[in-house]
């Protein structure tokens, strides 16, 4: 178990170090895998979410499903993670990470517009954005 001090140390880790490169993080060759593998999965890591199956379960008990295929309605899905508490047996929730600081603002929410119209109505999910930069 994390403790709150360990999680809060290496979030705020994860902010400066944001805030010291955040010049090149905003280039257009800073793509959405480079994210999720320098923010997001190390942000859930803190919280002690195993990111990476580091304690070898079969895949019906990971806790975090990278890409899982999903059918919604007559469309197949596959959010960049799905969430899922010990034991694998339903997903808690899923996240998919986008990178918009190198597509428009209206790309952005007619993506999450899109998705939430496909996948809410089914999976019963709850869409956010969360994002650093203005205009959104």
């Amino acid at each position: 178990m994390i403790s709150k001090d360990t999680a809060y140390k290496k979030i705020s880790a994860l902010v400066q170090r944001f805030d010291e490169q955040s010049g090149s993080y905003k280039k257009s060759d800073y793509n959405e895998t480079l994210t999720r593998r320098d923010f997001i999965d190390p942000f859930f890591k803190a919280f002690g979410w195993d990111m990476n199956n580091e304690e070898g379960y079969s895949e019906a008990y990971r806790e975090v499903i990278h890409e899982e295929r999903l059918k919604v309605g007559d469309y197949m899905k596959a959010p960049d993670y799905t969430f899922r508490l010990s034991g694998g047996y339903a997903a808690n929730f899923h996240l998919t990470g986008k990178f918009v600081m190198t597509m428009s603002i209206n790309t952005a929410k007619s993506d999450m517009q899109s998705f939430t119209k496909i996948s809410g109505n089914y999976l019963r999910i709850k869409c956010y954005f969360f994002k650093n930069g203005s205009n959104f």
